[in-house]
């Protein structure tokens, strides 16, 4: 979101959220929002409501799974991790150990 009002201003934790919506498309198959048609309300809707929660699009994925992701896709940069580092810690149990 904070790359919408200044781009220029951003920091490390607008890649964390990129992350995350990367991620719950990849295990939803969905995008984080149901967006409009028009530019200028999805851009509205990014500033000023909520990701659907990914449970409500993946009922089978883990709650505390669920938890990162909608940690690190808060609107407010300083609710999210404080690196990524920190959001790679608690993201590596859920990895699978099949290779």
């Amino acid at each position: 979101p904070e790359q919408i009002t200044n781009y220029r201003e951003a920091q490390p934790a607008s890649d964390l959220y990129s992350v995350a919506a990367s991620l719950y498309t990849m295990l939803s198959g969905a995008y984080i929002y149901d967006f409009p048609d028009r530019l200028s309300r999805r851009l509205l809707k990014i500033l000023q409501e909520d990701p659907v929660p990914i449970r409500s699009r993946c009922p089978d994925i883990q709650g505390p799974l669920a938890d990162v992701i909608n940690r690190a896709l808060q609107r407010d940069p300083y609710q999210r991790y404080l690196s990524a580092g920190a959001m790679r810690e608690t993201l590596l149990p859920f990895r699978s150990s099949r290779k």
